[in-house]
């Protein structure tokens, strides 16, 4: 009786499933089998195998340049338009324009002090150690350069019994200039160089989508394009030619002078600074020349103008799909770099030009050095 109360149970059971729900365990099994034969989440790889990004307009950032640009856009088309705040906006426009003529002013004179008052005379003094040191470690198989400064004749005259001849505050200053530590050196160096392509791939990276991605137009009424977000936010979907030549000169143009001498000036300070320690603290020193435009923007700009310049938007610069390109793209940046401060140490340096190479290993034996 028991044997027959299940046979009846399992019968009636089997009853109950009609085909159809056979059907729909089958492809819901099968779809089961799809989903984990790929992975988890296989639809979504499948769907992002190419990677494609899309990016939303963005801000032009928060410095006195993207202020400029954002009060001259602006006031520009306004102006054009015909406005009651006629006097206003060009009131702002020469205001902005003044910024960035400090900005720039500003720069460049702590460039030219930097270059005349701190770096000249770093020059100098490390000029005069080394040569000082030649002149003593070669003895009579030392000559005269044409910058005046002792040099030795070959590397096999170099007598390392004299160094001790040498007292020891010219021991510590021959021992920690930047060239023989020039792995160290690479470095301090390398991350300047970073810090100011940094600034400078900000900087061209808007100038291509400003001066190049976004079509130049005829019409003022063609420059601005309401988003759909707030009141005030707009998108600059076109621009004049007048329009694009004045923020190529006023804008990018000095900006990337700017930057670029302020690299070439730093490098070449690091490398006269006769002080391993000094050089890390110089090279921070010259960072907050290049933020001058974010402070001058905290510190100047009026909580509408802030907003005005946040709510200047422009379009994205597109990164494509997934390749080699999008992956190596940026590397390009790094070998740059590397291959900028590696050539200026070994070749293009004129702080101590015909240097010998010759101080790291005298200084290794001297219980003094670093």
């Amino acid at each position: 009786q028991g044997l027959n109360r299940w046979h009846h149970l399992v019968m009636s059971a089997i009853a109950l499933v009609t085909p159809r729900d056979i059907q729909e365990m089958s492809k819901s099994r099968d779809s089961n089998s799809d989903f984990d034969s790929d992975g988890p989440e296989s639809g979504i790889m499948d769907h992002a195998e190419g990677e494609h990004i899309e990016e939303e307009p963005s801000a032009m950032g928060e410095d006195i340049y993207a202020l400029a640009m954002a009060a001259f856009i602006r006031d520009y088309v306004w102006m054009h338009r015909g406005t009651k705040a006629s006097t206003l906006r060009v009131v702002r426009f020469i205001l902005s324009l003044a910024n960035i003529a400090g900005c720039l002013f500003l720069q460049m004179f702590l460039l030219a002090a930097v270059w005349k008052l701190l770096c000249s005379s770093a020059v100098k003094h490390i000029q005069e150690d080394y040569s000082f040191y030649e002149k003593t470690m070669y003895g009579d198989h030392a000559h005269l350069n044409v910058n005046n400064h002792w040099r030795g004749d070959a590397i096999e005259f170099l007598d390392h019994s004299k160094f001790d001849s040498l007292t020891s505050d010219q021991k510590q200053s021959v021992c920690q200039i930047p060239l023989a530590h020039w792995h160290y050196t690479l470095a301090i160096l390398l991350i300047w160089v970073f810090t100011c392509i940094s600034d400078l791939r900000k900087t061209v990276m808007q100038a291509v989508v400003l001066l190049y991605r976004v079509p130049t137009v005829s019409d003022t009424a063609q420059v601005l394009e309401p988003t759909g977000g707030s009141s005030i936010e707009v998108l600059v979907a076109g621009l004049t030619l007048p329009m694009k030549l004045f923020l190529g000169t006023f804008c990018f143009l000095p900006r990337i002078f700017a930057t670029s001498a302020l690299a070439f000036l730093g490098c070449r300070w690091l490398v006269a600074t006769n002080s391993l320690g000094d050089v890390m603290l110089n090279g921070l020193a010259l960072e907050f020349m290049l933020v001058l435009k974010d402070l001058l923007y905290t510190t100047l700009a009026s909580r509408r103008n802030m907003k005005i310049t946040e709510s200047t938007l422009i379009p994205p610069d597109p990164v494509g799909n997934l390749s080699f390109s999008s992956l190596l793209g940026s590397m390009m940046w790094l070998v740059f770099a590397l291959g900028f401060v590696l050539s200026y140490i070994f070749y293009f340096q004129q702080v101590l030009p015909d240097y010998r190479w010759d101080v790291r290993s005298v200084c290794s034996t001297w219980s003094g050095a670093v």
